[in-house]
């Protein structure tokens, strides 16, 4: 998916299921570290494996939980909201995977993020 005007601190996202049922917003919210991956595949993949960018170690993206990743390899560069659902590890049916490039506004500093930031 993607949001090409999404405005940081004024715009949020109300989560909904592909029958439009409204759904609850992540219980965790993470930036993780810039990424320099070569696929999406792989920011994805590092992103399960460590969401919180500003802590030493890897912290698995937990369930019910998103992550903010910025990605500065050619071909790919962009800001992705990854959001996790109740299921531990990615499942693309069910998981996001959100281009948000183009925002506006200050992206979220390396680590916690408010969910109320970004999330209805």
């Amino acid at each position: 998916d993607r949001i090409t005007d999404f405005a940081i601190g004024a715009d949020k996202i109300d989560l909904l299921t592909s029958l439009g049922v409204a759904m609850d917003a992540p219980t965790a919210f993470t930036r993780a570290a810039n990424s320099t991956a070569t696929t999406l595949t792989d920011v994805v993949n590092n992103v399960f494996t460590d969401a919180n960018g500003a802590l030493t170690g890897n912290q698995a993206l937990g369930i019910n939980s998103a992550v903010l990743v910025s990605v500065t390899t050619s071909g790919i560069a962009g800001t992705y909201l990854v959001i996790n659902d109740g299921v531990a590890d990615f499942q693309s049916s069910n998981d996001l995977l959100v281009n948000i490039t183009g925002s506006s506004g200050t992206l979220s500093a390396l680590g916690t993020i408010a969910v109320s930031s970004f999330f209805i």
